[in-house]
């Protein structure tokens, strides 16, 4: 019996782990990637009306600014506070608009210059959308040294309409330790309860908290970046239970409340520094975090060079997977710091982060990101249009050339069409190697091996607008040619082209019964070698089966 069982959690462990990553992944728009202005520690909300609003400090000030439901225009800049006499700077600017309607504004208020000035968390409100902005508050006054101050603050409001103020903390604590401290406020932000240490790893410093109240009561969560964890800051999820609310007390580095935020395989090695993380929940549920991260980068131990990468949750904050990088073209000596991120639609989330150490147009950007459903390919109908359905994976963060797929499927055969939008479309050299010419290529995985290698059973067909190809199917780890009887049609239009891709069910062992596995890569060439891009569906490795995404045949 003993065996029996060990074999038995081996299967199923060994069935999670090469699962198909099942649900949502987020695919970065590289077309809408959008430079708004100097500044640093943006943040954008969205609003009840569905208008948009971006915050954000630059110097002695702190501003907001806003755009209408569709429009990429935005207000100008409203300045909600600055420091007349220069005594500070101000950063770290965030904002909720609470259930009544009312916006607050908070921000860090940091001395200049050491010993002179406190250390503040600072609020302001408006009544009036954040186009005025009055009764300014001190609601949390640290030393004036910055190993005693206080950084970071950020708002919840809960289903009771109880307020929370959470900032990371060094005032009282022991030197060069820092907690999470929490204020309440039961009357809409007027007046603050006591300040509560509600997380410390005794020795350490939890930093940068991001509280969200996860749905159907699920409990308060909160991500911060541990040093405590595994080397260098590394992302880790807190969380009280919403009847106890943190009354328990101070959660501690040992409690079993506190855990890391990525999932087993994704996690980083310890010397990668991975800091101020994010934290949002989608409509649909899922938890999304986002860090800025030094894994691969030029320095893998600091923030020095890191850029901003996002990973998906499920609904209790965890198991964070999926990686997509927002802003994927910093050269190796920029950055992309102090990032956030904001739900804007059902389909589209929106990132925005600080570039610097850029050539040009240093500060605050926004990129949007759409949301990635496992596929659905749909049952050809007769007397019906052939592509008529709605396309849902989208390609398209690395360069100008982006691409949308559909699919759908008969008794015979499996199609794909591949619309591809490409500004400078380019044959490579009759020497170089056909990926490199623009074209597309798609993976199956009809057998659900779910492999993190290639097995026997895999297939992939590239097909290029010089209206060359390469198929092959694996053998065992390695990729062999393919001689499929596959029909393809190339036709180039005024903004890129189209390929049709029609694949006999006979030729990969017959329309299976379940769903399978698919990926997908553009190969984007913009006229000279150094622009050559080939980009994979975000979230997936074309020889990791187990990263693809779901497809399934439906009937409509």
């Amino acid at each position: 019996m003993k065996n029996y069982l060990i074999i038995t959690f081996f299967l199923l462990y060994s069935l999670h782990s090469l699962a198909y990553e099942d649900g949502i992944r987020i695919a970065w728009d590289y077309n809408q990637q959008v430079f708004h202005n100097a500044g640093v520690y943006a943040r954008i909300k969205k609003l009840r009306n569905g208008d948009l609003a971006l915050v954000y400090s630059y110097g002695v000030d702190v501003y907001i600014k806003k755009t209408t439901v569709g429009s990429s225009i935005w207000s100008d800049p409203v300045l909600v506070s600055s420091d007349s006499l220069s005594f500070y700077n101000y950063t770290n600017a965030e904002l909720i608009e609470l259930d009544n309607g009312t916006l607050i504004y908070t921000w860090n208020a940091r001395p200049k210059t050491a010993r002179t000035q406190p250390y503040k968390i600072m609020i302001k409100f408006s009544n009036d959308a954040g186009r005025t902005w009055h009764s300014e508050q001190d609601v949390y006054t640290a030393g004036n040294i910055s190993e005693d101050g206080c950084w970071e603050p950020v708002f919840l409001q809960l289903p009771s309409g109880e307020i929370q103020l959470y900032f990371a903390n060094e005032h009282n604590v022991e030197s060069r330790y820092q907690n999470i401290t929490m204020l309440r406020s039961f009357n809409n932000g007027q007046t603050w309860q006591t300040p509560e240490t509600v997380a410390y790893r005794h020795g350490f410093r939890d930093g940068m908290p991001v509280p969200v109240y996860l749905q159907d009561d699920k409990g308060i969560v909160f991500a911060i970046e541990d040093n405590g964890i595994n080397g260098p800051f590394k992302p880790v999820i807190i969380h009280t239970d919403i009847n106890d609310n943190w009354k328990s007390g101070t959660i501690t580095g040992t409690s079993s409340k506190r855990w890391h935020a990525l999932r087993s395989d994704y996690q980083l090695a310890s010397e990668i520094y991975a800091g101020a993380p994010y934290l949002i929940q989608l409509d649909t549920k899922e938890t999304i975090l986002s860090i800025q991260s030094a894994e691969g980068r030029q320095n893998t131990h600091t923030h020095t060079n890191s850029i901003m990468q996002v990973y998906i949750g499920d609904e209790e904050a965890k198991n964070f997977s999926r990686k997509s990088t927002p802003f994927p073209n910093i050269p190796s000596a920029g950055n992309a710091l102090w990032n956030a991120l904001c739900q804007t639609s059902d389909s589209t989330i929106a990132a925005i982060s600080s570039l610097s150490r850029l050539a040009e147009k240093n500060g605050v950007w926004s990129v949007t990101g759409k949301i990635i459903k496992p596929m659905e390919s749909c049952k050809i109908e007769a007397n019906k249009e052939k592509w008529n359905e709605k396309d849902n994976v989208f390609i398209g963060s690395e360069s100008q050339a982006s691409l949308r797929v559909k699919s759908m499927w008969d008794n015979d055969n499996l199609y794909f069409y591949f619309d591809v939008k490409d500004k400078i479309l380019t044959i490579a050299d009759e020497t170089a190697a056909l990926w490199d010419t623009d074209g597309v290529e798609v993976y199956l995985d009809m057998r659900n091996t779910n492999s993190d290698a290639i097995v026997s059973g895999q297939y992939k067909l590239l097909v290029n607008i010089a209206e060359k190809t390469l198929f092959n199917r694996s053998s065992g780890s390695d990729w062999v040619n393919w001689n499929p009887q596959v029909r393809y049609t190339i036709t180039k239009n005024q903004t890129g082209y189209t390929i049709e891709i029609s694949i006999p069910w006979n030729e990969t062992g017959g329309k299976p019964s379940a769903p399978f596995g698919v990926h997908f890569k553009l190969n984007n060439n913009d006229g000279n070698m150094e622009s050559i891009v080939h980009e994979n569906l975000s979230g997936g490795h074309p020889d990791s089966s187990n990263t693809w995404l779901k497809c399934s045949l439906v009937e409509m």
